[in-house]
């Protein structure tokens, strides 16, 4: 069924998560930096966070180029709102097996959907796509008839647009929500909810907002996500982890925290106003380099 009007703006950063940072008036506090100093804007969640025709695959046919933004994400995106409605309700132990697996996918979106991150996976798919491995190479040799070209990367590279096309959009729906080894033990994690006091200083969050450890699977390792201004996601391998979390002094969590948020943000970070515009100053990365080597890490 072909699409009357596809979708162009396309969320990475998607309404219904910042939509936690509005106030009464619907808006949020915007941060970016277009050039040398911090600027922040009041904001409708779906006028930012995102990018034009970001997910769409031009070499495929008109019916397939929005496939990814209009079928896969937005159902991994409404799901996990589902779920997200639950979890800042405070009724994260209440989640269904399938909530949990949906909000674990959420998690994992939003490591790769940001433009520099999808530009640099595509970049990827097409170059390893042409490098075949040696085995490959051999048994291609082995079994090639003579019509056939004389190597295997000669043969791929005959690969239409199109069939590349569709590899990239399968290979983008792999890596954002396919639960590889990081998505299932992040689902096997101790999950919880930390509320800080009502102080002026509050969480901020970002284009890139996931926070968590290097090697997942670590005895120590953790993983968490601003949920709102004063809630705070976390899932963690043992007990110990989430009450050193739990431990430490409001202002410190909010800090570190919002110093992660910030520093690793690619272009935006959001809050619910612009008390904190002197600290997005200090720790936004000042170059457009230094933001997509943030994102590319």
């Amino acid at each position: 069924m072909s699409i009357p009007n596809p979708p162009r703006k396309n969320h990475y950063v998607p309404c219904f998560y910042t939509s936690l940072w509005t106030g009464t008036d619907g808006m949020l506090c915007e941060f970016s930096r277009p050039y040398d100093r911090v600027k922040p804007s009041r904001k409708h969640p779906n006028a930012t966070g995102y990018s034009i025709d970001l997910y769409t695959e031009a070499a495929l046919k008109p019916e397939q180029r929005t496939h990814l933004e209009d079928k896969f994400l937005k159902l991994l995106d409404n799901r996990a709102c589902d779920a997200l409605r639950m979890i800042v309700t405070d009724d994260i132990d209440g989640l269904t097996p399938k909530q949990r697996i949906d909000w674990a996918r959420f998690i994992l979106s939003m490591m790769q959907r940001s433009p520099s991150k999808i530009a640099e996976l595509r970049r990827r798919w097409r170059a390893e796509y042409r490098k075949p491995h040696p085995e490959l190479e051999q048994e291609y040799l082995e079994r090639r008839l003579p019509t056939d070209p004389p190597t295997l990367t000669e043969l791929l590279e005959q690969t239409s647009e199109e069939a590349l096309g569709r590899g990239q959009v399968q290979i983008l729906q792999m890596v954002m929500g396919g639960l590889p080894k990081v998505g299932l033990k992040i689902i096997n994690m101790i999950w919880g909810v930390l509320t800080i006091p009502d102080l002026p200083t509050k969480f901020l969050t970002s284009d890139r907002p996931i926070i968590r450890t290097n090697g997942i699977g670590k005895p120590e390792a953790y993983v968490t996500v601003p949920i709102g201004p004063r809630k705070l996601f976390f899932a963690a391998n043992e007990q110990k982890t989430i009450d050193w979390i739990k431990a430490q002094q409001a202002s410190d969590l909010i800090r570190n925290v919002n110093a992660t948020v910030v520093g690793q943000a690619e272009k935006y970070v959001y809050g619910e106003s612009d008390y904190l515009r002197n600290f997005v100053e200090i720790h936004l990365p000042r170059r457009t380099e230094d933001r997509i080597e943030q994102a590319a890490s």
